[in-house]
């Protein structure tokens, strides 16, 4: 069982992150923590998602962190071609990006 799933219409605060004119986030704030998904990390590092999903596998194998405590899932609804589709994603707490960070 992950720490706790989030869905669309309980997100809690969204934030825009821009320290520079190169990166925009939306981040999210919910139980005191902020919360990316792969594709945002990837984003605020300037690397690959691929990149991402191996340091997150490394971290969490070698014990550095644990899922439960750093892992939730989120629902969203995006367009796939002209179709609006559901997703669950992982999205990672402020825990989970600062390890990336220190092992990068």
């Amino acid at each position: 069982m992950l720490h706790k799933d989030i869905d669309m219409e309980h997100q809690g605060e969204i934030i825009l992150y821009q320290p520079d004119e190169a990166v925009k986030l939306e981040v999210r704030l919910e139980d005191e923590t902020v919360w990316l998904t792969q594709a945002q990390i990837a984003e605020l590092f300037g690397t690959e998602v691929p990149a991402i999903s191996k340091h997150i596998r490394n971290i969490i194998r070698n014990g550095e962190l644990e899922k439960e405590a750093t892992v939730s899932k989120m629902e969203i609804v995006r367009l796939e071609g002209s179709r609006k589709v559901k997703r669950v994603i992982d999205i990672y707490n402020l825990d989970m990006i600062r390890e990336f960070s220190l092992n990068s």
